[in-house]
């Protein structure tokens, strides 16, 4: 199963559009803009998700809504808490490894949390540093049924090198 897992893009500042904590910040206009740019360079990488599941804070959402968007998704946004902030990564990584998706799965969530799942998937803990920028992605393909550390990285894009390959189209 191939698995694409998506940085939320630039949101705004606390204080900014009524967001009074963390928890109400969307995305900000060039938060969109980059975001829809950087999804497109997704497009141009064949990045085609069967089923994108999102945080459900705001950021995290509107992004996922581009995503599904752009790449065509079949199905709706499915919201999960266990891409929230502060989740247990162990948590999270368990309910990974169990889903099966035909055309494969998005995630779209935050930092650091994305970095520790990512991590867990590829060595079964913490120590591989991962750096995902607002709106960057990587794709993990599940390689055998390990439950320790069942993927590998294929490829991780910062938005800016996501957004040349859209700009290549």
């Amino acid at each position: 199963m191939e698995l694409y897992v998506l940085r939320h893009g630039i949101a705004v500042e606390l204080g900014e559009e009524g967001a009074e904590t963390d928890f109400d910040r969307r995305l900000s206009r060039a938060g969109i803009r980059k975001t829809r740019a950087a999804v497109r360079g997704l497009k141009m990488m064949k990045c085609s998700p069967g089923r994108v599941v999102s945080s459900p804070l705001p950021r995290a959402w509107e992004t996922a809504q581009i995503a599904a968007t752009e790449l065509g998704c079949d199905s709706e946004v499915a919201p999960s808490d266990l891409l929230k902030p502060g989740v247990p990564v162990a948590k999270t990584r368990d309910w990974v490894i169990e889903q099966e998706v035909e055309r494969g799965m998005m995630l779209v969530g935050h930092m650091p949390g994305l970095a520790r799942l990512v991590s867990y998937l590829l060595a079964g803990d913490d120590r591989v540093e991962i750096v995902l920028k607002k709106s960057g992605a990587c794709l993990l393909t599940r390689t055998i049924a390990r439950r320790r550390a069942p993927y590998r990285l294929d490829w991780l894009l910062q938005p800016g090198q996501l957004r040349t390959f859209a700009e290549m189209d």
